[in-house]
């Protein structure tokens, strides 16, 4: 043996077949852009949604976002029930609207929202209030770009199955529990819609509707028509909503 040759050591690596990055806690600043809503009392009657706190408003000429969807929260009144603002929209002075940087989820950022205690920064003594720096400065932890995908749409399909089902437990299209989000129904009338799951809650109802294998069963349970009708909820009446709707009406 050559004593003069280097001494080689070897050190054993394991990589785990399904490894994924570990989560990284971040500012809320980090991860959406939180725009203000302008009043919309001098633009003319349109097309384009107006949202408020409770939900749609009117329809008007112009839009704040014309492509780029968003989560709306309430800086005035309610401003612990956010929701997802489908562009175009226009939304009020007293409604927020978050856009997603272009790494992150929509679906997975609505789930931050909706898990994050809003009302413990309330930052007022009467009517509720909400800053845009308290919104920036709120803390949530979040993954890799692939696996908010994942977790996003299985939460935006397990709600949308959750809020089919309230429907055809009670009459079409009638007005369900009071704290939804107002939405126009087929006659033009404001209709009230509950707003999506918390994750927590989501989680319980995707555990009750597991295999043995504890995989929840989702892909197949909403069928093109329904799905777009729920997923429809804050959209303004159009044909296409109405069409949606009297598909709906008439399987049932």
């Amino acid at each position: 043996m050559n004593k003069s040759s280097p001494r080689r050591t070897f050190k054993l690596q394991y990589k785990c077949i399904h490894y994924t990055s570990a989560w990284e806690q971040r500012k809320l600043e980090e991860i959406v852009d939180v725009c203000s809503g302008r009043d919309y009392k001098h633009l003319s009657e349109g097309d384009i949604p107006v949202y408020g706190t409770g939900g749609y408003m009117t329809s008007v000429s112009e839009a704040l976002s014309y492509d780029v969807d968003a989560i709306g929260i309430g800086r005035k009144g309610t401003i612990d029930r956010p929701y997802k603002l489908i562009a175009p929209f226009w939304t009020v002075d007293t409604l927020f609207y978050a856009i997603p940087c272009n790494d992150v989820d929509l679906n997975f950022a609505l789930c931050l929202f909706l898990n994050t205690d809003w009302k413990s920064k309330d930052e007022s003594t009467g009517l509720p209030s909400l800053s845009k720096q308290a919104i920036n400065e709120s803390e949530v932890v979040v993954c890799s770009a692939g696996e908010q995908k994942r977790i996003g749409s299985f939460f935006s399909r397990l709600d949308a199955l959750i809020t089919l089902h309230q429907r055809k437990r009670q009459k079409p299209f009638d007005g369900v529990e009071a704290g939804g989000a107002s939405v126009p129904s087929a006659e033009g009338r404001a209709v009230k819609q509950t707003p999506a799951v918390f994750v927590g809650e989501m989680r319980a109802t995707a555990s009750r509707q597991s295999t043995a294998a504890g995989r929840p069963q989702l892909q197949d349970a909403v069928s093109e028509a329904d799905w777009g009708s729920v997923t429809a909820r804050n959209a303004p009446p159009t044909a296409q909503h109405r069409a949606q709707r009297d598909t709906l009406h008439q399987r049932r």
